[in-house]
C-alpha cells in the first residue's frame, strides 16, 4: 500500500520541465536506505505514467546521488542521518517522503503512517513551498497538513 501511495503522489504534484533531462525523461522514484519495498514495486510500475511521462523506481546509495529523483523515499534505516539528508535536500524541487514520527517536523514534506489499518499522510506545507513545486488540492485534502 505504501508503493501505491508513492506511485500516486506523482500523479498530483506537478513537477517543471526543467525538472527533467529531456521531454520523455520518466518521474523517479528514489528510495534512499533499506528498501521495503523491493523488486515487485518496480514490476508494479512497468508501463505507468503519470502527468504523460513513465515512472521508474531507482535505489541511492548516498544523498548526492539521491538528489537526482523526483520523488524520494527516506527509509527509516537513515533515522540518524535524517536531519542531515533534508538539510541537503532544503533547496532542491524533490519531494521527500518518510515515515518516522518526526519526519515532516524536521523538514520532511510528507509523512506516511497507519491510522486504523490503512495507510494515511501528513504534508508539510512549509516544505511544499520550499520545493516550488505544484501540489493538487485534491491530495492536500486526503492530508493531514502540518508545518514545520
Amino acid at each position: 500500500l505504501k508503493a501505491a501511495v508513492l506511485y500516486n503522489l506523482a500523479k498530483f504534484i506537478e513537477f517543471p520541465s526543467e525538472s527533467f533531462d529531456s521531454a520523455d525523461a520518466p518521474i523517479v522514484i528514489g528510495i534512499l536506505g533499506d528498501d521495503p519495498f523491493g523488486r515487485q514495486f518496480d514490476m508494479s510500475l512497468e508501463g505507468r505514467t503519470a502527468g504523460n511521462r513513465p515512472v521508474t523506481v531507482r535505489r541511492f546509495e548516498n544523498i548526492q546521488d539521491a538528489r537526482r529523483s523526483h520523488i524520494l523515499y527516506v527509509s527509516a534505516s537513515e533515522r540518524r542521518s535524517q536531519p542531515q539528508i533534508l538539510a541537503e535536500l532544503k533547496d532542491t524541487s524533490l519531494i521527500s517522503v518518510g515515515e518516522t514520527q518526526d519526519f515532516t517536523r524536521i523538514g520532511g514534506t510528507i509523512r506516511l503512517f497507519l491510522e486504523a489499518g490503512k495507510v494515511r499522510f501528513e504534508v508539510n506545507l512549509d516544505a511544499v513551498k520550499r520545493t516550488r513545486l505544484s501540489v493538487s488540492s485534491e491530495l492536500l485534502k486526503l492530508a493531514r497538513i502540518v508545518r514545520d
